[in-house]
C-alpha cells in the first residue's frame, strides 16, 4: 500500500503571508480574532509526537508561538467587527496585501482552500519527517501536506504503519535533497511512500505502540528506538515481514539519510 491508497494529501494553506495571518496570542487578543480563528500547527516543533492534541497547542500558545491561523469570513467587509477591521487595515498601511498570493485575491484577507485535514506530514525534515495525526481539530500552512483519510479508513493503523524501516527507506527514496541537506518531500512524492498494509491487529498492541513512538519523539530520543519496535513486534511478529527486510531497509535509510545530511 501506499500514502495515496488512504486519502487525499494536498499542501497546507497557502496563506500568501504567514507571518500576518499565523498570530500570536497577543495579536488575537488585542483584535478580539478568537472567533476568526482555527489551532494551527505550523511546523515540526509545534508537533511534539504523533498526535497534535489540544494539550499540544495549549503548550504552543503558553510559549509565544504563532498558534492561529486567521480565517475571515466571506461576509460583506461591512458586517465585520471594528476590531477585524483594525486588523485588516493595519495590514494594508503595512503592505502586508501586496505580496503575490494575496494580491490576485477579490479580497486579499480571506484566504482560501481553508478545511481541517486528519493528519499532517512536514514538508521539509532533517533526520526524517514526521507524519502526525490531528487531534484538536486544527489547520497547517503550506510548512506542511494535510490528509484526509478516506470513509472506512483507521486513522491509527496508517499512522502506526508509517514508523518503521521499511516506510522510512521509502521517504528518502521517493524525496529529494533540498538545500542543507534537507529532505523535501512533496505531496505526491508523500503518496508513493509505501506503508506495510495493516488488516487485523489487535488494538492494545497497536496502542503500545503508537504510545511507545510517540515517548520517542516526544522525549527526542533516538528514532531508531522505535523503529526497532515496530519492524520487532509489527512488522516480523503480526504481519510476517522477514527480519532480513526490515534489516536491509533500515540500512538504506541510513545510508542515503547520512548521505544527504553530509551535503549540509
Amino acid at each position: 500500500m501506499k500514502f495515496a491508497d488512504y486519502g487525499l494529501i494536498n499542501v497546507g494553506i497557502t496563506t500568501g503571508n504567514n507571518g500576518y495571518f499565523s498570530i500570536e496570542e497577543d495579536v488575537c487578543e488585542e483584535y478580539d480574532l478568537e472567533n476568526v480563528t482555527l489551532p494551527l500547527i505550523g511546523r515540526s516543533s509545534h508537533s511534539h509526537g504523533i498526535f497534535f492534541t489540544d494539550k499540544d497547542w495549549e503548550k504552543n500558545k503558553a510559549s509565544g508561538k504563532r498558534a492561529r491561523l486567521i480565517c475571515f469570513p466571506d461576509l460583506p467587509i461591512e458586517d465585520y467587527p471594528v476590531e477585524h477591521k483594525k486588523y485588516i487595515e493595519m495590514g494594508e498601511r503595512n503592505n502586508e496585501h501586496k505580496g503575490y498570493k494575496c494580491s490576485i485575491r477579490d479580497r486579499w484577507y480571506i484566504v482560501p482552500s481553508v478545511w481541517v485535514p486528519d493528519a499532517f506530514f512536514l514538508r521539509r525534515n532533517n533526520l526524517y519527517p514526521k507524519f502526525v495525526l490531528n487531534r484538536c481539530g486544527a489547520v497547517s500552512t503550506d510548512t506542511m501536506h494535510r490528509m484526509k483519510f478516506d470513509a472506512g479508513v483507521e486513522p491509527e493503523n496508517v499512522l502506526l504503519s508509517y514508523y518503521n524501516s521499511i516506510s522510512f527507506a521509502f521517504t528518502e527514496l521517493c524525496g529529494r535533497s533540498y538545500g542543507g541537506g534537507v529532505l523535501e518531500i512533496l505531496p505526491g512524492e508523500m503518496g508513493n511512500i509505501i506503508l506495510p498494509k495493516i488488516d487485523n491487529i489487535d488494538p492494545a498492541l497497536r496502542t503500545a505502540l503508537l504510545e511507545k513512538v510517540d515517548h520517542v519523539i516526544r522525549n527526542d530520543e533516538d528514532i531508531e528506538k522505535a523503529l526497532d519496535s515496530v519492524d520487532q513486534e509489527l512488522l516480523v511478529n503480526v504481519l510476517g515481514i522477514e527480519t532480513e527486510w526490515c534489516k536491509q531497509s533500515r540500512v538504506i535509510w541510513k545510508k542515503m539519510q547520512k548521505r544527504r545530511l553530509g551535503r549540509g
